[in-house]
Order: structure tokens, then sequence, then C-alpha cells
């Protein structure tokens, strides 16, 4: 059986890449000082079981590989199907059947038959420093900025901030971005208290919604390294190259471990208390440039096949301090023209189909000796499809006239069938 908590997968592809990672810490991390306030999660999901939501994580990621080869990788598939339940709440036709097929949901999923969450989480209730550390803080928060010329239908709003932590404000669109762009980030301020990344978008005036979406993670580990461990150690590229980065250092100490002929396996639980467990798991692969074959292989039956293998062992352990940014389109994700075209009839009265102007998903993560911060912003927006830029795209058969333009009499006329 899989372990029950929530282990945050890292896909060792620093391996071939660390090159652009900085060892410096996210904005926050000050001396490791008081964690934001405790936040609930959404309290349903639409997967049945973490292994039909694994199915979502795993093939969404190597999708997002295709776009980054070569290159540090940091992806919340939790965040993005998130988003996409509470679009799904939102949208009717073509637009629900596109969203229930990226989240790899069974054909007979109902709207109406939600499950419970993927996983138990007790938000920590506010308290002084503690002698040790900090129980684990994983919060997400969601706001939806709509036009003034909408109306947000009353059982769309109920439920998703219900279940979702989903907050909604009514937006002048026609403002400068600028000014958007500043109540926005007070929200975020609000909900995160300063460790988001900020809103940078430029708003068309014709924006009908925008969708944002907070999430937060800290967690200090269970076994800290300590600092005078830390030393310049090589890295090999996966081009071969070695370099030197800040490396720390764990004498024998017991971890669940595998491996295999080709990959070593370590788990890293962080420091419990009483809100959840959590852990980092790494996969290095033996072979120093072996990242992309270990990648290519891997699904959620080899995933559970190494978890299911893990087992304590002492291990000397070796991992780089890194810090990764990080700014995704989410079109690499679930494909071009995926978001376009959404008929949200179940939000907003008058039903409307909108095109997608943007959707994102900034994360930035810290590994070093007291543990792991990641914050996450992910922006998704619609515009109206009035003022929509046509495309004239002549790659087939036309006919065409040449005129004078003041009395518009035709000259010539004609037709083309083969341009060559």
């Amino acid at each position: 059986m899989l372990q029950k908590h929530l282990s945050l997968v890292v896909l060792v592809i620093l391996a071939g890449c660390f090159v652009s990672c900085q060892t410096q810490r996210p904005s926050g991390w000050e001396m490791w000082g008081d964690p934001v306030e405790p936040g609930e999660l959404p309290k349903v999901s639409f997967y049945e079981s973490v292994n039909d939501y694994h199915v979502f994580a795993l093939e969404t990621y190597k999708e997002l590989l295709r776009s980054n080869t070569g290159e540090n990788v940091i992806y919340s598939p939790y965040a993005l199907a998130l988003c996409l339940e509470i679009l799904r709440f939102g949208v009717q036709g073509e637009a629900a059947q596109k969203i229930e097929q990226c989240l790899r949901l069974p054909e007979d999923f109902n709207i109406d038959s939600t499950y419970p969450p993927l996983f138990p989480y007790a938000p920590p209730p506010k308290q002084t420093k503690p002698a040790f550390a900090y129980p684990p803080i994983f919060l997400s928060k969601h706001s939806i900025w709509f036009s003034e010329n909408l109306h947000m239908r009353a059982e769309y709003k109920n439920r998703v901030a219900r279940n979702y932590n989903v907050e909604f404000f009514p937006n002048d669109f026609s403002l400068p971005s600028a000014v958007i762009q500043d109540t926005m980030n007070g929200w975020l301020q609000k909900v995160l208290q300063g460790t988001s990344p900020p809103v940078t978008s430029v708003f068309p005036r014709d924006t009908q919604f925008w969708f944002l979406q907070s999430l937060y993670f800290k967690a200090h580990w269970k076994q800290k390294f300590q600092h005078s461990y830390t030393k310049e150690r090589p890295f090999t590229l996966i081009t071969g190259e070695s370099i030197t980065v800040p490396t720390m250092y764990e004498d024998a100490f017991n971890f669940p471990y595998s491996e295999d002929e080709e990959v070593q396996v370590l788990e890293m639980p962080y420091f419990a208390g009483d809100s959840g467990e959590f852990s980092m798991v790494l996969f290095l692969p033996k072979a120093k440039d072996g990242i992309t074959q270990f990648e290519a292989g891997f699904d959620v039956a080899r995933y559970e096949t190494l978890m299911n293998a893990l087992h304590d062992k002492n291990v000397i352990v070796f991992i780089p301090k890194f810090r990764i940014e990080q700014e995704t389109d989410l079109t690499a994700i679930a494909g071009p023209g995926f978001w376009d075209r959404f008929d949200f009839s179940g939000m907003v009265v008058p039903g409307a189909v909108l095109d997608n102007a943007r959707a994102i998903q900034k994360i930035s993560m810290g590994i070093d000796e007291h543990g792991t911060e990641i914050t996450l912003l992910a922006e998704i927006g619609y515009v109206s499809l009035g003022n929509e830029v046509p495309i004239f795209r002549a790659d087939h058969p036309f006919m065409f006239v040449i005129r004078e333009m003041q009395t518009g009499a035709i000259l010539f006329m004609g037709r083309v069938m083969d341009p060559r």
C-alpha cells in the first residue's frame, strides 16, 4: 500500500540543469520567522482516489517537459486541478468536456457527485514559536475578479466559496493595469502576507473576469541539516560539465530509502506536528545523464512500485541547496486552444462565451538546511469575444478582384486554386 501522507514528488531534474538555480532564500525566509496565518484547503475533490489524481499529475507533468527540455522545472498539478475544478462548475458544453478530459475524469463523471479532499489536513492553530519547529503550513486561496457588467450566479458563488475558499470582487477593467495590479496584489498581501509572487499582467479593456489562485507551503525538515556541514561540492550537469554548488550533508541518518537498477529513491519527511504529514521524495538516476530516460518511463505504476519499496535505512545524504523560480504557460500542459472559447453560462448572467487572454502558473521554491518553502500564483483571464483580433489565413483556394477604390469599379477578377 502507498503511504497515506502527501509527498512532494521531486524528480531530480537538477541532474541536468543546476546552473540556472540560485541559492539565496525566497522572500520571507529571513531566519525562518513566523509562518503566514493558517488556512484551510478545499473541502472536495473530483477524484475518487489519489491514484486517479496521479494519472492526471504525471501525464500533465510529461506534457510540460516537452517544452522545457534541459531546464529546471517546478509545477503543481494539485494547483492546476483546483483551478480546473473551480472553472468546471461554471462552464457548459465543449468547455466542460475539455476540462473533464484534461483532468482525466471517467466518462460517467457527474459534476454533482464530488468526493472528499485528496488528503487530510488540519490547519495548525496560531501559536508562539515552538521549541523545535512549526508544523507544516499548506494553504490555498482563490479569487475571481469580474467585470461590473457581469452578474455572478448565486449558486455558483456559494458552491465554490464554500468548497474552494473563493472570494469574488467586482472590478472596473477600464482602469489602468497598474491600478488593477495594486488592488489584486493588496488581496494577495492580505491572504499570503507578502509571500506570493505579484500580479504583473496587463489587462485588456474588454476583460470580463480574472481568476487568481494563491498557494503556500512551508515545512521544516524532521531531521534538519547542520549549517556547518554545508560546503561547495561538485554537481555534474546533464552535459557532463562539473560545477560547484552549496551542498547540504547528513551523516548516516535513518530515512525511507529504496533503489533498483535505474534509480535511488530517498524520502525526506518534514516535521509533522498535528496538522498533517508531508515529505519530499527525490528520485536520483544512477546514470549522471539518466534523468530524461527515467522521466520517460515514470508513470503511476512505476511511482507506486518505487514508493512501495521504501524502507527505513541509514543513508549518507548530499542534497544541493537550490531555488527555482518559474512561470509556466498552462497551454503547454493543456494544449493549444484548450482555454479558448469557454461557455461560462453556469457562472455568469447573462451567459457568455469568452476567449482566453492569459493562463499561467508562477512558482518560487526554495530548499535549505531548515526545510522547504513554496509560493504559487496562477492567473487565468478571459475577455469578450467581441473585440478579438481576426485571423485571415489564405491557405486554401480564394477569389480576388482588383478595383478602383473611389468608384469601386472592378478592373480585374479571378481566383487562385494553386499558387505554385
